[in-house]
């Protein structure tokens, strides 16, 4: 419905307008293509040795798929077979480092989703899954723009971020899935907003192939009882299970041998602490002097305790309409980031989304809270470049405490309004 009616001669500027905006934004987003393609060591194409593979992280999927397809499919979860595909060079075209592998660590019914680009030559399924990528940022553009009242405005805001907003580069250029992982967040977020409490766990279970996005959240909505989305969630799941089954009901079990057999994720060789984020990896990296036992769990218990208070302190329902609501949600997002085992540098491209929420919703003249909490978005974006080096020459992760501030103040904000203007108008359906 609508409130006014606008000439048809302004309609047409809005219009315009709004094109020239989406424009530019495909044009920032294909400048980012350009720059991975040409300027990435990962996507230089040589036939000499190679310190890492090219596409970075995609091998993983492309090797798994190449496997479940192939007649030894069995040997999925067969470490030193999956190690053995990554460097066939008959298969990939090059030589990378042979000390160097990725794990299989992902369940069978994923390998099978991602099986089709197998079959192509992996250095062009690579560019294929850069391009993906891409296209799920433009995603979150276009669906922010479409079903939130931010609107046109993202297509500002958006290309800005994805432009200085180093996790946004990092990620594209390893080959990761983030972009991915926020499309889906981004759409559990918009579908909850406009009440759409079922499909927006059914959403968010798409990406149940990585358990630690998804916990916080399902924990949340289940204390708050909202059944439909804890139904839409378990739907998902059962899709997921039917898919590992389809890939063979053998390799669902080797996966869970697998999983229970795996050793601590940031004792294995080759694990970066200095690019990792979150509580436990911050802990081991900044009391490395200590016993590994006792920084690990020092670790383990903040982030037990951050999960206790969030239970605690978010349990009461807001309006999801609300900028109580978005502020609600983004410190879940920031607290699966702080409570994660696992976190690197290109996972903190979801964070995209607490940022453009931010963008829209803190009215930095409203109190002291708003500017506080603007200020701590700034930083986040502005320093992300430097918490690996930092965190190299001092020791101490310096993204630890950005996080719990911004978390600290997104709480606030999502139990008083404090620092978040109040918009809480529809948004198209």
């Amino acid at each position: 419905m609508s409130f006014c009616t606008y000439p048809t001669s302004l309609t047409n500027v809005f219009e315009t307008e709004n094109r020239h905006r989406i424009g530019t934004s495909v044009i920032v987003l294909l400048i980012l293509c350009l720059l991975v393609l040409n300027f990435s060591p990962n996507f230089k194409s040589v036939d000499s040795s190679r310190s890492s593979p090219f596409g970075g992280d995609f091998l993983q999927e492309w090797v798994g798929g190449q496997i479940l397809l192939s007649d030894q499919r069995g040997k999925l979860y067969d470490t030193e077979f999956f190690a053995s595909r990554q460097h066939d060079p008959g298969a990939l075209g090059f030589h990378w480092n042979e000390a160097s592998y990725y794990p299989p660590i992902y369940p069978p019914g994923y390998y099978l989703v991602v099986s089709p680009l197998s079959q192509i030559p992996y250095q062009t399924a690579a560019v294929i899954w850069l391009l993906g990528s891409l296209v799920c940022l433009f995603l979150v553009f276009y669906l922010v723009g479409r079903h939130h009242p931010m609107g046109d405005y993202v297509w500002i805001w958006g290309p800005l971020l994805a432009l200085v907003f180093t996790p946004v580069l990092f990620s594209l250029n390893i080959g990761h899935k983030s972009m991915l992982i926020l499309l889906v967040l981004t759409s559990t977020y918009l579908l909850l907003y406009h009440k759409k409490a079922f499909w927006a766990g059914l959403v968010l279970g798409a990406i149940a192939f990585k358990p630690h996005y998804i916990l916080l959240l399902a924990l949340m909505m289940l204390l708050q009882r909202d059944w439909r989305f804890v139904a839409g969630l378990a739907v998902s799941g059962i899709g997921w299970l039917l898919l590992c089954v389809c890939a063979g009901p053998f390799l669902l079990l080797d996966y869970v041998t697998t999983l229970a057999g795996t050793t601590d994720y940031t004792q294995q060789g080759g694990y970066q602490l200095t690019m990792a984020h979150g509580l436990v990896s911050s802990a081991e990296l900044s009391l490395g002097w200590l016993d590994g036992f006792v920084s690990k769990w020092a670790g383990r218990l903040v982030a037990v305790g951050v999960v206790i208070a969030l239970a605690i302190t978010l349990r009461r329902k807001v309006d999801c309409r609300s900028a109580q609501f978005a502020a609600w949600f983004s410190a879940i997002v920031i607290a699966t980031v702080l409570v994660s085992p696992h976190f690197y540098q290109y996972d903190l491209t979801i964070l995209i989304l607490p940022l453009l929420l931010g963008i829209y919703y803190v009215d930095i003249r409203r109190d002291l809270y708003a500017k506080m909490l603007a200020v701590t978005m700034l930083a986040f974006v502005v320093l992300a470049g430097l918490f690996e080096p930092v965190a190299a020459m001092t020791g101490v992760q310096i993204s630890l405490f950005l996080l719990i501030a911004w978390l600290l103040l997104l709480v606030r904000s999502s139990r008083c309004g404090a620092g978040m203007g109040d918009k809480t108008m529809a948004a198209t359906e």
